[in-house]
């Protein structure tokens, strides 16, 4: 995933390197190459994200089909964590409870 840049190169700043370079890191560290979750997965994706695309939040559902995808519509990256935001707040503390 460092290939997208995602986040500046958070990924790669966390990793301490590239994939190319740790390729069993990256690979024990990536949610969508796991098993099946032993416990119970919500995903909540704004479908306004310019930060993460929505496809990557799609394929994990996809892939373990006991996960739950809320696709937030008009919600952007940082308007899930944000108290100012009603909806996708709303949403979050839902999924939490």
């Amino acid at each position: 995933m460092d290939e997208w840049h995602l986040g500046d190169d958070a990924v790669v700043d966390l990793m301490g390197g590239h994939a190319p370079d740790l390729p069993e890191q990256f690979a024990e560290a990536d949610p969508a190459q796991a098993g099946e979750p032993p416990f119970p997965v919500t995903l909540i994706h704004g479908d306004e994200d310019e930060d993460v695309p929505l496809r990557l939040s799609r394929a994990y559902a996809t892939a373990h089909p006991t996960t739950r995808l809320l696709e937030l519509p008009a919600a952007s990256h940082m308007d899930l964590i944000s108290p100012t935001v009603p909806a996708p707040w709303a949403a979050l503390l839902s999924a939490l409870s």
